[in-house]
């Protein structure tokens, strides 16, 4: 139940973040433009971390076809996922019981 309920929240959080990002910034505002926004090193270092650790093609592969995307995009495809997660996890609440009739 616990986990049901924080995946649940986290998705409504991500649902707002998309929200508000779509409808404040740009129509052109791409997650690149976000993070430079943010930090104007934010990319450099993501880059270097990421080639460090994984490999240069989570870099070229992955990561540069997302920043090109729209900012919103990222948050509102996490929070689908969570609130997808959330709505099939278990509830454990009820009990096994046989089908059976006597």
């Amino acid at each position: 139940m616990k986990t049901q309920r924080t995946l649940a929240v986290l998705a409504a959080v991500l649902f707002v973040g998309a929200v508000a990002l779509a409808t404040t910034g740009t129509q052109t505002l791409s997650l690149g433009a976000a993070m430079a926004f943010l930090s104007a090193s934010a990319e450099q270092t993501v880059h270097d971390w990421l080639v460090r650790i994984v490999g240069p093609w989570a870099w070229t592969d992955v990561v540069e076809p997302l920043l090109i995307r729209p900012a919103w995009l990222p948050f509102g495809s996490l929070g689908l996922v969570c609130a997808g997660l959330a709505a099939s996890w278990p509830t454990g609440g009820a009990a096994r019981r046989s089908h059976r009739r006597s």
